[in-house]
């Protein structure tokens, strides 16, 4: 930052004011250096400023009427008597102008014969004063305590009661008092059809039954079907090909065959199964049935390897060990497999089945069966044993005691 040396300052200014004398705001001028106005008129003007000089500069211009070196342009033409000396704008001279005046300001005079008073007096209401208007009609008499327009909002207030309990009256407009009378006739009329009216005699009564009527409200409401129309097909359940030939046989019984004369493809009630061939391990799109068909539960919930071509009996049947050890060394690349790991767990899975056959197992050791299921049952408590002493988890070893 910098710092303020007040006698440095006081050196340099001894020159103007005298030695040791300081003054701050004084203006110094010399010779011919320009003053404060003149440096800050030199200075460029901002917009604003600039906006504003223009618009005066307008302003004057508008005001002005004469230009310089030319003649009067705007000048309005006064009449001649505004050339006179003693002239002066604002006073009138003449009783005629104020006259004028009057006439332009107030209105016209009634009129001053008799004759034209009277219909001037019923037309623009101006009669004098005393004087009542109307005095020549014929009406009856009034009571001096009559209020105009007081019997009327009786009259409208009884007719509003007899035609509505309601106390409030509500004004709709007439285009909806039209569409209410249109939608809801009045009571013992009929509502106006475009159509026109229906062409049924004059004594014709709607909803009264007639004679020559087919069916009546019960049959409409129950049906009037036979027991034999409300029995299922008779060729229910029968084979497609044979469906034409039962159809036949009961509409004419001496076609009807005897259950010897029909082959077996024709017998009703027998399904379309084959039993000459053996049912595939897949399924197949056929029209015939091989007996292996899926039930409701397995296409609605299907197996987990079924598209793989692998189902869960698979899993469950048993195997040799040398088949087993053939599927463990094909599965060595799946996590946390290893071959020695899996090798042991066929070893005890073979095991386990023999000690539960009990000593009528007359199988050696690598004659010893076990499911794919038991092996990955005991792979599984390996690998949890293996987890658990890696890890020292509690759970695991929680796990382990319950196993």
């Amino acid at each position: 930052m910098l710092e303020f040396n007040q006698d440095r300052v006081k050196q340099r200014l001894a020159g103007v004011d005298g030695p040791g004398v300081l003054r701050a705001g004084r203006p110094m001028r010399r010779g011919d250096e320009p003053g404060v106005r003149e440096l800050f008129d030199q200075v460029p003007q901002s917009r604003l400023k600039q906006f504003l000089h223009d618009e005066r500069e307008n302003v004057y211009k508008s005001t002005v009427t004469k230009p310089l070196g030319r003649g009067s342009l705007q000048r309005p033409r006064l009449p001649e008597s505004t050339t006179a000396p003693d002239f002066r704008f604002g006073i009138k001279q003449t009783t005629d102008e104020v006259d004028a005046a009057k006439r332009l300001i107030f209105p016209s005079d009634f009129a001053t014969s008799e004759k034209g008073r009277k219909p001037s007096a019923e037309s623009h209401q101006a009669h004098t004063s005393g004087k009542t208007s109307g005095g020549n009609s014929t009406g009856k008499s009034m009571d001096l305590l009559t209020s105009f327009g007081k019997s009327y909002l009786w009259e409208i207030d009884g007719a509003k009661k007899c035609f509505s309990h309601a106390e409030d009256t509500k004004i709709v407009s007439k285009a909806v008092e039209e569409f209410r009378r249109i939608t809801h006739p009045p009571v013992g009329k009929c509502t106006p059809s475009l159509a026109g009216r229906p062409r049924v005699p004059e004594e014709f009564a709607f909803g009264k039954p007639l004679a020559t009527d087919l069916c009546n409200a019960a049959e409409c409401l129950t049906g009037s079907y036979s027991i034999s129309e409300q029995l299922p097909d008779s060729d229910l359940g029968r084979p497609r090909h044979s469906r034409q030939a039962a159809r036949l046989s009961l509409q004419d019984p001496v076609r009807t065959r005897s259950p010897e004369d029909q082959t077996p493809d024709e017998r009703s009630g027998d399904g379309d199964t084959r039993k000459d061939a053996e049912p595939l391990k897949r399924r197949r799109l056929s029209g015939a049935n091989p007996g292996n068909e899926l039930g409701v539960g397995q296409l609605l919930t299907p197996q987990q390897y079924e598209s793989w071509g692998v189902l869960d009996e698979d899993f469950m049947s048993t195997r040799t060990r040398v088949e087993l050890s053939e599927l463990v060394t094909r599965s060595v690349g799946l996590t946390y497999a290893d071959e020695p790991l899996l090798q042991q767990s066929v070893i005890a899975a073979a095991k386990g089945s023999a000690a539960v056959e009990g000593p009528r197992a007359t199988r050696t050791d690598n004659e010893g069966t076990a499911s794919l299921m038991d092996v990955l049952n005991v792979y599984s408590k390996e690998l949890d044993k293996r987890i658990a002493e890696d890890t020292c988890s509690l759970t695991q070893t929680t796990r382990l005691k319950i196993l």
